[in-house]
């Protein structure tokens, strides 16, 4: 006897789970940053971190961010939360939602690591932040700028960036990614002035990172460097040191003996770069009143030479090229 059909339940079919759901992020394959608010309402994930963050925020800010979030996803919600996955580094965005969170983490006032720097400048134009954008190209301008005249304000210290002496490397690679060209002339000489074998193991060894990435320059601008370096050398001879080489006349055996004496310890063994440093005191012991005066105004002079010629030493476009919205006459030397 066939059953009743009312008596027959269907058997139930095992739910059809898509690509796209099983890569979907759980709880269990992200860990929480640091940056998770219990009253957020939307969860980015970048390298298996989960940030939990405001989108009303992100789309005030960011245009990009914006017209993301407004898009359907592939990811389905977590905790009532839409989520986005995003392709940039963990730290990065680390940096730049403390930046926009916590406004203490990212002040024009203060030092910055260059890697908050770097983050914040390179997810601000990638993301249209123009505020953090801005704040971190300033940053960059004050420690590398464009101006004979801001250049001696500070000389080698660092005031926006706490940096190191391989920082320079870094900043290098930063402004090419970001087309930041104009500080690079700068950056360059720099890094120049290091002494052997310093600046030598920075150019093709490149600097260490604290997760043991390293960070090195292209093949291009190694040699940029290397042979930059030896016309820098050459064009502080020739502009900043004519003095030691009897273009100022030497009245005095004893100034010309001083002066030879200064001559074998600027050169010899290694050249050091000092075109761009303050004047040393040091290098007046055993020059006349007379010789010192003139040694002291034919080096501020080639100050303003080498600085005309630096970005064509370091094989780059000139500074007319490299500052477009500079007004014409406002040489950059003499700003």
């Amino acid at each position: 006897m066939l059953p009743d059909q009312r008596d027959v339940k269907p058997l139930k079919k095992r739910a059809r789970t898509s690509s796209r759901e099983e890569n979907s992020p759980t709880d269990s394959t992200f860990c929480r940053s640091e940056i998770w608010y219990d009253d957020g309402n939307v969860i980015l994930i970048a390298e298996n971190t989960g940030f939990k963050v405001y989108k009303g925020l992100l789309s005030e800010v960011s245009p990009v961010l914006a017209k993301m979030l407004s898009l359907p996803t592939i990811d389905k919600p977590l905790d009532g939360c839409q989520v986005l996955t995003l392709t940039d580094s963990a730290s990065d965005v680390t940096h730049l939602f403390k930046a926009l969170h916590k406004r203490h983490y990212f002040r024009d006032d203060a030092t910055h690591p260059f890697a908050v720097v770097s983050a914040v400048l390179r997810l601000g134009r990638k993301y249209c932040i123009d505020d953090l954008r801005g704040d971190a190209l300033s940053c960059l301008e004050t420690d590398f700028p464009c101006t004979l005249k801001e250049y001696l304000k500070f000389g080698r210290d660092w005031q926006a960036i706490d940096g190191s002496c391989g920082t320079t490397i870094e900043v290098i690679r930063l402004a090419r990614e970001v087309d930041l060209l104009k500080i690079l002339p700068v950056a360059f000489y720099v890094t120049s002035e290091f002494d052997s074998p310093m600046w030598l193991e920075l150019a093709f060894d490149g600097k260490r990172q604290d997760d043991g990435t390293v960070v090195k320059l292209s093949s291009e601008d190694q040699a940029r460097l290397v042979n930059g370096r030896e016309r820098l050398v050459r064009a502080q001879a020739k502009h900043s040191f004519s003095w030691l080489d009897g273009c100022v006349p030497n009245k005095k055996a004893g100034c010309r003996w001083a002066k030879a004496k200064l001559l074998r310890k600027l050169w010899y063994p290694c050249p050091q770069v000092v075109a761009l440093s303050p004047w040393d005191e040091e290098w007046e012991s055993g020059l006349c009143t007379e010789c010192i005066a003139a040694a002291k105004h034919a080096f501020e002079e080639g100050k303003k030479q080498v600085w005309d010629e630096l970005p064509a030493i370091f094989d780059l476009p000139p500074w007319g090229t490299l500052i477009p919205d500079r007004v014409d006459g406002d040489a950059p030397d003499s700003s």
